[in-house]
């Protein structure tokens, strides 16, 4: 069997306790360790309280209260009788043996910090374990963090406590006070680079001042070597966040938020430097970049980049938009300009040590002081990522004009009412396509029961908005309105663009692929439930403030959507050409929510005509915008959708991804929804699987399919592609059996959902021929492909590389059954579609070239067998690694090869290096039974072969005979060739002639 790629696929922030008697713990369970928390919780603990149980000893440690806990363990205030000192004990649980990894980490923390002995840096005294888990003993400090310090004194010293957090500049401390506590904080800092560690997360948060007046740095969790490389990604389970987060009206906790659930991005948002951000490389230089970030709180009171959501942070970062310091600020323009050069977006031009840096804001060219004048900014109930404008025309417009039940049906009667429904079902069945009346009955009652559910959801608005009285809330509920006045624009486009389902004839796209698209369509109507969604309604953005252009952008919106129908509906090239001229407009409007979309759907467009090239730049100029306006669904959209681009159409390297994984993880940590979490663990999933690693994969699909299973409004098709994605990774691992009852899920779902005519049905019944393929039932895979590649044809065209796949299949088939001019015949044909489409260097183009080494070496053609399964072992190599199980594939292939055409030591050497690539993967037992079996006879066959080769080849034969007999369904032929080679070789010998 040859590879080939899987079917296509288809916060609040944190505010700083007021309470006096809580300052004592922050700093403490600071230092939990942030990577290995996050590897905690891809095992499924919560971030809640911790499972603890009460002990009265940790080692020789006398527990005397519980201080807190985070996601991994607690803190205990304890005391040690031998030195007779209190200490802060972090007790950590790491019994779980997928923890290893996360041990190494905390334990790495410990040494770090005990290898530092600084007065400026928290002490440990003692690393041990007690009943299988870690403690780290370290110096009790009484005292609060420099985040407290920074804000709670300051906010009750300078100004009343009005109970809530503004949005302006807070109050500051006088500058050369926050110098001089920030300049023992830097000594600490620049301990740490003198030892070689890297913080990697420095913050106010993680500096205590401590009630003896000593500042102490704190967390150094992440911290490592600064020779020592990243981490490799880890990915953790979306069920990981905060399940109970109140939906109230409140800032985004996106630029404040640990994300460590993505595995990647280390360290605390704002305050991070580009680089971090990239997941680049680290040095002291980052930490001096948070250190600035942070002087920059304490001495202006705001943070020196703006961005209320991660995507605008890192773009302003990205772009050095640094904000002014405020007018009435008394701090000198010296220090101001040594805290702009720490924050330089390239490493190289800020200074070049911490040394250098605190030297700078020691050096005071003419001492003053100025009366320190700091106003406080209005508190805004929304947060900076909504912006709404409520005091705009549109807070004082009537909400809602509509009363009752009765008014909502008669305004949805214009767009689904028995006139569009006549022409609807006379538009499919005078299609005349035998599964047109099938098609009809699933349409018209997807497109009833969402036609129901709007006039449900309009109604609830209306009656919801009668009660309202704050402009704020009157904003909230235009939103609600206007979100299911953009439903219903999309449902009329649907509905109309299905009536001319039969007007562009038998033109392309064929008329089956449209019967199939108007499925599509309906699947892809929005679902409603966002229009009430606290979350979704807060994150649009608002139209522009000039009455005027807000008319121009809800009018090219209104086509915006028209355009996306016409895509879902198999209409890409007039979808294409009406998209050029809507993005001109939009730049010429240059309203960010519109272009964002607008560039997103034009990438998707692209990525679907197969111009890869032209789609990436698409993606990454949507990205730009959606991060550059705060827009974190689109951004996720966009960051997964160039991963996706990159590692499996382009089959590029990792690399190559990386930061946009990076960000694609991080924008779904933002959103944190379900939905946006099973989407990324999909893709990741993929991706995984096309790099030979089934086993990640495999958990990454089962959250998705967790995820999309448990939504109350499930997405059918989305869970039918989590089934088949599965299936096919179940495959890889061998297990036929639960492979084929994922995918006839699947199967069944799809023909349910779509009629029997749709390309994801051939899809289904594709992966359902490789399945039996894999069991050698060579009859029911050739059929299976026959009708998958029949459905092909008719709905995609003959030169689409679905076609080809299916062709691929094909000929793999027709070999196995002995009918080589067939299969020839197949592979040639696949071969010159996929070299047209996706060029000789991709992985799916290698599959058909060992294919047609395997048909070349049957018909003995052993020069073009070699030069054809070398060309595949190429491709491989460059898109997978060396490690790859295909690598292993092609070897063994050519191994055989040289097998029959008699060069019995290079068959050895690579059916060797096949074996070895098998066992070290996992891979197909079949595959390495086929490969053993084949050295066996090689290491006989070769002249002077010794009595340890045939005791060898011997061993090779009864482990490939054991698998055979394991399959013996499948492996009849493999089977009776082993055991009548085994008849006659077992039975000579063992040792040498004399």
């Amino acid at each position: 069997m040859t590879g080939s790629k899987p079917p296509s696929l288809d916060h609040t922030i944190s505010r700083d306790p007021t309470d006096s008697a809580a300052l004592t713990l922050p700093g403490h369970l600071d230092t939990l360790d942030l990577e290995a928390m996050g590897e905690a919780r891809a095992e499924g603990g919560g971030e809640g309280e911790h499972d603890y149980e009460e002990v009265e000893r940790v080692g020789r440690y006398m527990v005397l209260e519980r201080l807190g806990s985070g996601a991994m363990g607690v803190v205990l205030a304890a005391y040690d009788p031998e030195l007779d000192r209190k200490v802060a004990l972090k007790l950590i649980d790491t019994r779980q043996p997928t923890l290893d990894r996360a041990r190494a980490r905390l334990q790495r923390e410990a040494q770090a910090l005990a290898q530092l002995g600084h007065p400026n840096v928290v002490a440990v005294h003692d690393v041990g374990s007690h009943e299988g888990q870690l403690f780290v003993a370290m110096e009790f400090v009484a005292g609060q963090t420099l985040s407290a310090w920074m804000r709670l004194e300051a906010a009750s010293e300078l100004a009343p406590d009005t109970g809530e957090d503004a949005d302006g500049p807070r109050p500051t401390r006088p500058w050369r006070e926050v110098l001089e506590v920030f300049a023992a904080a830097g000594r600490g800092l620049a301990a740490a680079h003198g030892a070689g560690l890297v913080h990697r997360d420095f913050k106010p948060d993680n500096v205590m001042l401590g009630a003896d007046g000593r500042v102490r740095v704190l967390d150094f969790g992440i911290a490592r070597s600064a020779n020592e490389a990243d981490p490799p990604e880890t990915d953790a389970s979306p069920e990981t966040r905060a399940k109970d987060a109140p939906a109230q009206l409140t800032e985004s906790a996106a630029a404040d938020t640990k994300l460590t659930r993505t595995g990647a991005l280390i360290g605390t948002p704002a305050y991070m430097p580009a680089e971090q951000f990239r997941g680049s490389k680290v040095d002291a230089r980052s930490d001096q970049f948070s250190f600035c970030a942070s002087l920059h709180e304490a001495l202006y009171g705001e943070r020196p980049y703006p961005g209320g959501t991660v995507g605008a942070l890192l773009y302003a970062v990205e772009n050095e938009q640094l904000c002014p310091p405020p007018r009435d600020t008394d701090v000198p323009a010296w220090v101001h300009r040594a805290v702009v050069r720490g924050l330089a977006r390239d490493p190289d031009a800020r200074w070049p040590d911490m040394a250098a840096l605190l030297e700078a804001l020691a050096d005071d060219p003419a001492p003053r002081r100025r009366p320190l004048w700091a106003g406080l900014g209005l508190s805004l109930i929304l947060g900076a990522s909504i912006a709404i404008v409520v005091a705009s025309a549109r807070a004082d417009a009537q909400v809602c004009t509509l009363d009752g039940r009765e008014d909502a049906q008669a305004e949805l009667e214009a767009v689904w009412g028995a006139e569009a429904r006549a022409r609807v079902r006379a538009a499919i069945l005078d299609t005349g396509l035998e599964h047109a009346p099938a098609v009809w009955t699933q349409l018209e009652s997807r497109l009833d029961a969402h036609a129901e559910a709007w006039v449900d959801a309009r109604v609830d608005a209306c009656e919801a908005a009668r009660d309202l009285s704050s402009p704020e809330q009157r904003e909230l509920s235009q939103r609600r309105a206007t979100c299911l006045q953009r439903d219903l624009v999309h449902l009329r486009a649907t509905v109309e663009e299905i009536e001319r389902i039969g007007a562009h004839g038998q033109s392309s796209p064929p008329i089956a692929e449209r019967l199939g698209a108007a499925l599509d369509s309906v699947a892809a109507l929005p679902q409603l439930g966002r229009c009430a969604d606290l979350r979704e309604l807060m994150a649009e953005l608002p139209p522009p403030e000039d009455p005027a252009a807000a008319a121009r952008a809800e009018a090219l919106d209104r086509r915006l959507i028209e355009l996306q129908v016409k895509h879902n509906a198999g209409e890409r090239a007039a979808a294409r050409g009406a998209l050029e001229a809507v993005i001109a407009e939009a730049e010429a409007l240059d309203h960010a929510p519109l272009l964002t979309r607008a560039w997103l759907r034009r990438a998707n467009l692209l990525e679907d005509a197969a111009e890869f090239d032209e789609a990436e730049r698409a993606y990454l100029r949507s990205l730009e915008l959606a991060l550059a306006s705060g827009m974190e669904r689109e951004a996720a959209s966009a960051a997964r959708n160039l991963v996706w681009l990159m590692r499996y159409e382009q089959a590029r390297p990792a690399e190559d991804a990386t930061e946009w994984d990076l960000i694609a993880g991080a924008m779904t940590a933002a959103v944190d929804t379900d939905e946006a979490w099973a989407n990324l663990n999909c893709t990741r999933g993929i991706v995984a699987y096309t790099e030979g690693d089934p086993d990640r994969a495999r958990a990454l699909l089962e959250t998705c399919l967790r995820l999309r299973e448990g939504d109350p409004n499930p997405d059918e098709l989305g869970i039918a592609s989590a089934l088949n994605n599965l299936a096919i990774i179940e495959q890889a691992r061998s297990d036929y059996a639960a492979s084929r009852e994922l995918q006839e899920r699947a199967l069944a779902i799809r023909e349910r959902v779509l009629g029997p005519e749709h390309q994801l049905v051939a899809a289904s019944l594709s992966n359902l021929g490789s399945l039996a393929g894999f069991e050698q039932d060579w009859e029911n895979a050739r059929d299976r492909h026959e009708r998958a590649l029949a459905i092909r044809e008719r709905v995609l065209g003959p030169e689409h590389p679905d076609v080809a796949s299916s062709l691929n299949n094909l000929s793999n088939a027709e070999l196995s059954l002995d009918n080589l001019d067939a299969a020839r015949g197949y592979a040639e044909r696949a071969l010159e579609i996929k070299l047209a489409s996706r060029g000789p260097d991709h992985p799916s183009t290698a599959s058909t070239y060992a294919v047609l080494a395997m048909l070349d070496r049957q018909q003995g053609r052993f020069d073009s067998a070699i030069e054809n399964i070398n060309r595949a072992r190429s491709v491989w190599l460059s898109a997978y690694g060396g490690d790859n199980t295909l690598v292993g594939l092609a070897l063994s292939v050519r191994g055989m090869t040289q097998l029959d055409r008699g060069r019995f030591d290079e068959a050895i050497a690579d059916l060797e290096a096949a074996e070895r690539l098998s066992l070290a993967n996992e891979g197909d037992a079949g595959e390495l039974a086929d490969a053993r079996f084949a050295l066996a006879r090689a290491l006989v066959s070769r002249e002077g072969a010794s009595a340890a080769d045939r005791t060898r080849a011997v061993a090779l034969a009864r482990q490939a005979r054991a698998v055979y007999l394991e399959y013996a369904t499948v492996k009849r032929r493999s089977l009776a060739e082993v055991e009548a080679w085994l008849e006659t070789h077992a039975a000579e010998p063992a040792s040498d002639p004399e």
